[in-house]
């Protein structure tokens, strides 16, 4: 089963898409949270999705998944990176939300245990063809290459991982609206999906809520949200019940040093914190309460917008896809990965005229990196997700993952 296969039972029937899932190959990286001392091993790995319409982006995502392996449990930490749709054609029905958390819920329910079996080390070693042991055998080896007359044929040599149970799933994200944020200049496209960012915040707790809800988080659960800056009675009001609680699952007390706590991802406002203080030396001195009242004063939270932190934490309860195979999922490498992910995210969406990028991917990277799928889901015929266009002004903001321009 691939991704667009689990997406069929919840687009709209008959509704013809294609899908693009493409994942970085599995690599050792640095550790996310500084100074830790225990000895763990982290493992990157990247996904960018795009569901195509008519041969037209609809929704793009990019997700970054960390499967971080302790002595006793592993721990896979799911990034939301970048969520957006471009609104350049009307799908009825299509709903946005739903298709976002299927997304997450597949991610999340990938076997570890596959996903880990080919990883790339840290630091590649490589294999020529031939050994040299002395200067002038060297100097010889690279005059015959330079010439010609013999090739150096590198081999990366892979590692293989066991994740170690329980599986303790951690969801993080931060919340804020903006114009486009995969769909450049898809801002001001009547058919794009914006809100504000109260209603972003909403939009996104909703999601995660009945996510962690359907894989049956167990254990000790925890539903944590924060507005840096904000009371905590107002914060109180976007708690959809009463599993959720004012915070962050990152650390259990106000007095615990941010830098040791605060996981460095990309992209992210609070990795970017950090790496400030690190630079004025503050960094072993700063409190998780003195963190996030200092956040609250940087220039991504000093717009008048509301700027969520979302994260829940829990031991999976429900087992991974046993019909997904790892060896049919599109794995690239970081150059090709970062080359594909251009074609969609360097395409100017101010207009569907102007898009090409299902072409371009096909003429580059082959047919084999998209999936077509008809969708399954029963609509009843008066309901529709994507609203038709209104004389009412749209407001300045963005759809799905982060920022908002209001109104004066």
């Amino acid at each position: 089963m691939s991704l667009s296969e689990y997406l069929q039972e919840f687009l709209p029937k008959d509704a013809r898409f294609d899908v693009l899932h493409v994942q970085s190959q599995p690599k050792v990286a640095k550790n996310v949270v500084c100074g830790v001392s225990e000895d763990y091993t982290c493992i990157k790995i990247q996904h960018f999705i795009v569901l195509y319409s008519q041969k037209v982006p609809v929704i793009g995502l990019e997700v970054h998944r960390y499967v971080i392996i302790h002595r006793d449990h592993t721990q896979l930490l799911l990034f939301v990176s970048k969520a957006d749709t471009a609104g350049l054609i009307s799908v009825p029905s299509l709903k946005v939300g739903l298709v976002v958390k299927s997304c997450l819920k597949f991610i999340l329910q990938l076997d570890l245990g596959q996903c880990l079996g080919k990883v790339l080390p840290r630091y590649p070693t490589c294999e020529s063809v031939e050994k040299v042991d002395t200067v002038a055998d060297s100097l010889k080896f690279l005059a015959d290459i330079s010439a010609g007359r013999k090739s150096f044929n590198p081999k990366t040599h892979y590692v293989r991982f066991e994740p170690k149970s329980p599986i303790i799933a951690q969801i993080c994200m931060f919340t804020r609206p903006e114009p486009q944020y995969l769909f450049p200049n898809s801002g001001k496209n009547h058919l794009k999906h914006q809100l504000s960012g109260e209603s972003l915040l909403r939009w996104w707790i909703r999601i995660i809520d009945e996510l962690v809800t359907e894989l049956e988080f167990h254990g000790n659960t925890k539903f944590k949200v924060t507005i840096p800056g904000a009371e905590k009675s107002s914060i109180l009001k976007y708690l959809p019940n009463d599993k959720w609680e004012v915070g962050d699952i990152f650390s259990s007390q106000e007095s615990d040093i941010a830098v040791y706590k605060i996981p460095l991802l990309p992209d992210d406002p609070k990795g970017r914190f950090l790496e400030h203080l690190v630079v004025e030396g503050r960094a072993k001195s700063t409190s998780i309460q003195r963190f996030w009242l200092e956040l609250s004063a940087r220039q991504e939270f000093r717009l008048g917008i509301t700027v969520g932190v979302i994260g829940v934490s829990g031991e999976l309860g429900v087992p991974a896809l046993e019909k997904v195979k790892y060896e049919e999922m599109v794995v690239f490498r970081k150059k090709k990965f970062l080359k594909l992910k251009l074609f969609v995210t360097g395409e100017d969406y101010s207009s569907v005229e102007e898009i090409d990028s299902f072409n371009d991917i096909k003429n580059v990277f082959g047919d084999e990196v998209f999936s077509s799928i008809v969708g399954r889901m029963e609509i009843p015929s008066q309901e529709s997700t994507i609203s038709k266009p209104s004389n009412r002004a749209p407001p300045l903001v963005n759809d799905l993952t982060s920022m908002i321009r209001r109104r004066k």
